[in-house]
């Protein structure tokens, strides 16, 4: 059985049903280890509502957030339903770059696609990568290339990373600005630094 494959929402929501019967202690003995990822992911994120809200049942919304983080899509581990707009922001993250990382790792990673500002991370490390940063149509500066864009790479449970982007602001009207990336050097860096740990 491939326990790397996410199973239909419907499997996903009659699991979290299941764990919802349990009283605390029993969910806090079940062996993770005998799960797939996703159902680990269930596990662990009941185990984080139940130690911040205690036994209450779950609103609609945590439950909604719950079922999308056993399915690896989550946005956020507050488990409230929130958008954020990269572009007010001084960070972002970029899965869309997931296989430029993929190509180069030792072992398999899933991407953390989760707005947490790593406090939940493992470990973090800091460095460099390069790309492109455009400005607003009004700026007379429009465009600037960089080999020094800080990214955060972060490490979290069950071989997940995410690796934060941090934004620019432009020399000439002083505004933020998310880069376009070179995909290969941030998959080599990512990449040498999940290998390293």
């Amino acid at each position: 059985m491939n326990h790397d494959i996410v199973p239909a929402r419907s499997v996903i929501g009659t699991f979290y049903s299941n764990l919802l019967k349990l009283d605390t202690k029993d969910l806090n003995n079940i062996d993770i280890k005998e799960h797939p990822k996703w159902g680990r992911r269930l596990i662990d994120a009941e185990r984080k509502r139940r130690k911040s809200s205690g036994n209450t049942a779950p609103t609609k919304a945590e439950r909604s957030g719950i079922i999308s983080i056993g399915e690896g899509m989550a946005k956020n581990l507050s488990l409230t339903v929130k958008s954020r707009d990269p572009m007010s922001s001084s960070w972002s993250l970029y899965p869309e770059l997931f296989e430029s990382v993929d190509v180069h790792l030792k072992k398999p990673f899933t991407f953390y696609n989760v707005d947490d500002s790593g406090v939940h991370a493992l470990k973090e490390y800091d460095t460099f990568v390069s790309g492109v940063f455009l400005c607003n149509k009004r700026c007379s500066k429009r465009e600037w290339s960089s080999g020094k864009i800080a990214i955060s790479i972060r490490l979290y449970d069950y071989d997940q990373y995410n690796a934060c982007i941090h934004h620019q602001r432009c020399r000439g009207c002083n505004a933020l600005s998310r880069p376009t990336l070179d995909a290969d050097t941030y998959g080599e860096r990512v990449s040498y630094r999940l290998n390293k740990w």
